[in-house]
């Protein structure tokens, strides 16, 4: 189970980078909620995807931290990671399949000794 810990550390990490890296220019290249309330031409509509792109982005700084620090067995990193992977779920359609694979590592029995043990110790076991 120490592998499926290590790659959802990894996706996260990297979903919350290219979330940083991709979505600011895009709204730069749009101008802004102004550009995309422009583009979308209805108010309800603008709120909605300026509402996920602002949750998209709340998520990201969260996803890089925890998903970097749950690859050390940090037991703070485990924990916030469930939380972020329960907000994932909302965040279609990626970051649901992320949250659910997530939630499902996280939360297995199989999960839990590898991070009450100390860092060194599962090491030298793997």
């Amino acid at each position: 189970m120490d592998v499926h810990v290590k790659q959802l550390g990894l996706y996260n990490f990297l979903f919350g980078l290219i979330s940083l890296l991709l979505i600011p220019p895009l709204l730069i290249y749009l101008g802004g909620f102004t550009g995309l309330y422009n583009l979308a031409g209805d108010l309800i509509v603008t709120v909605v995807i300026a509402s996920a792109i602002a949750f998209h982005l709340l998520l990201a700084i969260p996803c890089i931290l925890f998903g970097y620090l749950v690859q050390k067995y940090s037991e703070v990193a485990r924990s916030g990671l469930i939380i972020v992977s329960a907000l994932n779920l909302l965040n279609l359609p990626f970051g649901s399949i992320l949250g659910g694979y997530g939630l499902w590592v996280l939360l297995s029995e199989e999960t839990e000794p590898l991070f009450s043990k100390p860092a060194s110790q599962i090491n030298k076991a793997s």
